[in-house]
Formats: C-alpha cells, structure tokens, sequence
C-alpha cells in the first residue's frame, strides 16, 4: 500500500492482481479504493490526494488520519517489489477464501437438504474458489503470442503430423479440422438414434487405446454396463448384439477375454453418475495432475443434466451450460467435446442443422465446432458428419462408415 502512495507507476499492474476485498483491515480496502480512484480521475495519488478524497467521503479518520497515511507511505522499503508485495496480499487472500469455504461446506454438511443438492453447492463453492485463484490474465505482447504460434508449428512439424490437435481417430474429420484444439469446445449432435455416443466412444477410444492419452468420459445417457460391452465389441470386433446375450464361439470368447485384459490398461477413465459442471472440472483437474497430461474430456450428453432449478427458460439454461463447458476447456486447456440432442421433427432422414438444435439457445454460440452425424437410412452403414461451424476452419462435410454390430464410426477405407 506504502508504494501505491510513493509512485503511480506499480498502481495498473497492481490493481490486475488485487480486489479491494483481498486486504483484510477494512481501513486498507478504503485506502486502496481511494488510491485507485485518483488514479482512474487523472490524479497522482499520495498522502495529500488520498486524504482529500477519503475526507469528502468521511472516512479520513477510519485510515487513522493524514498521519496514518503518512505512516503507510513511509512503509515501502521499494516501489519496485510493489508487485511482490501485491502477491503476497493475494496469496493471504485466498487462504481466507479457502477457509470460508471450508466453513460454508462444513455449515452445508449440518444442514438438513437433499445431499445431491448440498454436493453440488460445495462442489461449486470449492469451483469458484478454484476460478478466483487461477484466473488472474494479463496482456501479452504480440511477440509472445507469435512466438508461442511457431513453437506449436514446430512440434507439428517435428512430429510430422499433419494433425495439429488431439486426432479423433477419423482420417476425413481430422483432414478438414485438424483435430481437436485445446481449450474449445466441440458439439456432437444428433437426433435420437444417429450414433452420438458411438462417435463418442470413437474419440476417446482412439485417444486412450490407439495414442495411450488419458480421456475422461462423463455420460448419463448411456450406463455403464452397456458402454462396457461396447467398448468390448469395439475392441474385439465381436458383434456386439451376440456379445450381450452371451453368445459367442469360443475364438470369440478368447477375442473378448483379450480386449478386456488389453483396455484394463489403458487411461480410460468414465463416471456415470449424475452430470455437474463443477463436478467434472474437478475430476478433470485432479486426473490431469495424477496422469500429467489429459487428451480430452467428453461429455455425454447436455440434455442429460438435471433440469433447470430456476425460472430460466430450458433455451437460456442450455445456452449457459453450454457457455460453463466452454469456461472449463478454457481452464483445462484441453478439448471438451459435449453431446446434444436435435429436434426429432423431420426424422433422421432429415439433413441436420444448427437451427435443429434442441434448445439451443446459446450453445451453438459457445462451440468452437459443431458437428452433426447423419445417417439417412439408419439401416445402411453409410453416414455422413456435417461440420456446421468451425470457428477456426473450413465447414462442409464428411462420408463415414457407421458398423452398427459394433456400433462405432470409422473411415470409409476401414467399413469391411
């Protein structure tokens, strides 16, 4: 605070750092409002200047006076460790914070509620902690964010991969996308029956099993007992209707046994439980530091999540999910892939849209890609993925092989 008063200079880069409510003496949060509002009237703050102002507001007295500003000036051993001390206020800030949550999360735990509903407010409460300790920015020059664009080329290039992003395990997408990009989110949709979980399961198959990339996998639409046996016929190329009453050959069975000890190893890692933002982002956030690396998270899918608890319309509360996925890519500095369902009207043989997006609301608005699966006659294995907006691309479309007995996507050249 001392060097706040001696010089303006450390003041902008300070105030990116510190809230008034980051110091804990209430005369510290007024000298500092103080400070930043002579500073936003043209006015070089200092003893002189700040007292006047806290003055005409009448809280010259509560700071101790033009004495107490004074002593505070004369306070700072350096006006060029302004930004240090700025730090370490934060950092003093945020254990508070961590404390109160703690006492709000120990006050839910004593109260009388429904415990998926009181799990959901602590899992927020500990979010947005998480959101104010690491969401500090600052502006980076042009220098650094070139610099930072021809190291990623080169990584590219020395890998010679044409691929830019996480792959998909698609030849054809990946050629117009060029994989998934970190923090962007990616809509999957599709009417009911089209293959959305599939497609889904192709990714992080691909990731996991293919590239040994650690994929998390939230989904309410389908259980677990059943994406098991997909990704059993998936892997075993058993077909997966005989693969679910058990009738298999022996060979078969061998194939089954194989696949499973196989995918037993691999960073595959699902929850079927109830779908929570906050909960995922902390999943995510934990598995990324256990495994040191994440490929990608899929969401499976936005309809599923509880139904809205206020009087938003289902349009503005999809919009904002969709908008919170987005905010957690951008945390994660991963790939999220979230599935949507489209309107049913028409019937699958209906060339799918954005405007078929059921309540869509904000979430086309959110996605950095959004990709529709159609397959004109469900019963052929011919299907089509339409890139129907790529922030960073070209859109247009794409001819994949759907091989429902093993329900899975895979390219053209592979659909025997």
């Amino acid at each position: 605070m001392g060097a706040l008063l001696l010089a303006t200079q450390p003041i902008d880069e300070v105030r990116q750092l510190l809230e008034i409510e980051d110091f804990f003496a209430p005369s510290h949060r007024l000298v500092y409002a103080a400070v930043l509002e002579c500073r936003d009237l043209g006015e070089k703050p200092d003893p002189v200047t700040v007292g006047d102002l806290l003055a005409r507001q009448g809280n010259l007295a509560k700071v101790g006076g033009q004495g107490g500003l004074l002593a505070l000036q004369a306070s700072a051993p350096a006006i060029s460790n302004a930004a240090r001390y700025a730090a370490l206020v934060r950092e003093r800030a945020d254990l508070r914070n961590l404390a109160e949550v703690g006492r709000y999360i120990t006050g839910l735990a004593e109260t009388e509620g429904n415990l998926m509903d009181l799990q959901e407010r602590a899992e927020e409460a500990v979010y947005n902690l998480r959101r104010r300790a690491t969401g500090g920015s600052r502006l980076k020059t042009a220098r650094e964010v070139v610099d930072a664009a021809l190291a990623h080329l080169e990584v590219i290039e020395s890998g010679g991969k044409a691929v830019a992003g996480t792959p998909s395990g698609l030849a054809v997408l990946d050629r117009v996308t060029k994989g998934f990009q970190p923090k962007t989110l990616t809509i999957i949709a599709g009417r009911p029956g089209q293959g959305k979980s599939a497609l889904a399961l192709t990714f992080a198959h691909h990731c996991a099993v293919h590239d040994g990339r650690p994929v998390i996998y939230r989904s309410a639409e389908v259980g677990e007992i059943e994406t098991g046996l997909r990704m059993l016929s998936f892997e075993s190329r058993v077909n997966g209707s005989n693969l679910k009453t058990a009738a298999l050959t022996g060979p078969e069975w061998e194939k089954v046994t194989a696949s499973a000890h196989k995918l037993s190893g691999v960073p595959f890692y699902l929850d079927f439980g109830p779908l929570n933002v906050a909960a995922i982002t902390s999943q995510a956030k934990l598995g990324k530091a256990r495994e040191g690396d994440l490929s990608m998270v899929i969401v499976d899918q936005l309809q599923c999540f509880p139904s809205t608890p206020d009087r938003r319309t289902k349009a503005d509360y999809f919009g904002d999910l969709a908008r919170q996925h987005k905010v957690m890519a951008n945390e994660l500095d991963v790939p999220v892939v979230l599935l949507a369902q489209l309107r049913r009207d028409g019937g699958s043989g209906r060339r799918p849209s954005q405007d078929d997006l059921k309540d869509s609301g904000g979430i086309e608005e959110n996605a950095d890609l959004v990709v529709g699966i159609w397959r004109e006659n469900p019963e052929n294995y011919e299907a089509k993925l339409i890139i129907m907006k790529h922030r960073s691309g070209e859109t247009g479309e794409v001819d994949v092989a759907f091989l429902g007995k093993y329900t899975r996507f895979a390219d053209m050249s592979k659909a025997g």
